[in-house]
């Protein structure tokens, strides 16, 4: 009896570990450059571009820590102009321990763009998510499995896990002019990730806010002429201030920054924070992008209680995006194209 107490107080330790390592600050993997990960960041974005978008991002965080978190992802979003719906599609896999823990999901997003006035348009959307969850402890070492010449001695075997959710969440454009601001809902209900001999572990409702603002710094000829036909918008420099706000199990992360648009690359910076809590890190952003593709490169550096940790608590990110231009559009639909939604690249 005291054995099977022993080895459920450790198994319970164990998904506790895996679930604080998580959500100590945010139960959700989150990634830096969320616009071009806009879908992710909010369903409202499916569609909110007239390119049909297949992108793949790369995430490693703390890589001193030998078995770093690795998340990957792939995603497709097109827009219908005729039903002024937008459609996506997101795979995504989170990998953590050397695959200790890991979640898989698929996600199918829609919204849809409502005119209200000739300058005010607003994007609603709903969110259906498939979530794959996996453990595999056995390769976690306990000290009571080690003898005093520190060999291993007493190898436990734990039982892999594995667990299927489903999620719903949804979110909200608005446009004015070059103002532009969301609102999302994520894990709505609150699903359930893992059922313990404790009590059941659910992932958290998370709200994000964001809002930021277009502001031209120059502007040529050919930016005045072919203003806003599809990403033609070539030979001028634009500024996005952005304020993110995300709240998730008590806890508030605020991010302040920006992107500078060039006419062919992209550079940002943004300032984190959360709270309550001295988590504070900073995310430099670069890119470059053409007509039929985006590649963006993120570096974090983060800090505690005002240390500055080295390379190990870093994280990088990679995205790459493949655009195809839609067909030219009949003039009725072209009043949709004055909305902005956020940094365009």
């Amino acid at each position: 009896m005291k054995s099977a107490r022993k080895t459920v107080f450790k198994f319970v330790c164990i998904v506790e570990l895996m679930l604080w390592t998580v959500g100590a600050h945010s139960q959700d993997f989150t990634f830096d450059q969320f616009y071009p990960n806009r879908v992710r960041f909010n369903p409202a974005y499916a569609g909110s571009e007239y390119f049909q978008h297949l992108s793949a991002v790369t995430r490693y965080q703390y890589p001193g820590l030998g078995d770093p978190y690795i998340t990957n992802g792939v995603s497709f979003d097109t827009y219908i102009e005729p039903i002024r719906s937008g459609f996506a599609v997101m795979a995504t896999r989170d990998a953590q321990g050397g695959g200790i823990y890991s979640r898989n999901y698929l996600d199918m997003a829609y919204a849809y763009k409502l005119k209200v006035s000739k300058e005010i348009v607003i994007r609603p959307s709903l969110q259906v998510g498939f979530g794959y969850y996996q453990t595999n402890p056995s390769g976690i070492r306990f000290p009571d499995m080690y003898d005093n010449g520190g060999n291993l001695a007493n190898v436990e075997s734990y039982a892999s896990q594995s667990k299927m959710l489903y999620d719903f969440s949804g979110g909200i454009l608005f446009s004015y002019r070059t103002f532009y601001a969301g609102l999302a809902v994520h894990h709505i209900l609150e699903p359930v990730e893992y059922s313990t001999p404790v009590g059941d572990f659910k992932i958290p409702r998370k709200i994000t806010l964001h809002a930021g603002y277009a502001i031209p710094l120059e502007s040529g000829i050919r930016y005045r002429y072919q203003k806003k036909v599809g990403h033609s918008r070539i030979g001028r420099v634009e500024a996005y201030p952005t304020v993110v706000l995300e709240l998730q199990n008590g806890q508030t992360r605020a991010q302040m920054g920006g992107l500078i648009v060039l006419e062919s690359a992209f550079v940002g910076t943004f300032v984190k924070n959360t709270f309550p809590g001295s988590d504070f890190r900073v995310a430099f952003l670069f890119g470059y992008y053409t007509k039929s593709i985006n590649f963006g490169y993120s570096f974090d550096l983060g800090s505690l209680n005002g240390k500055v940790f080295g390379f190990n608590t870093t994280i990088h990110e990679v995205t790459l995006t493949m655009k195809i231009k839609y067909k030219k559009l009949k003039r009725k639909y072209w009043w949709e194209r004055k909305a902005i939604f956020g940094p365009e690249y």
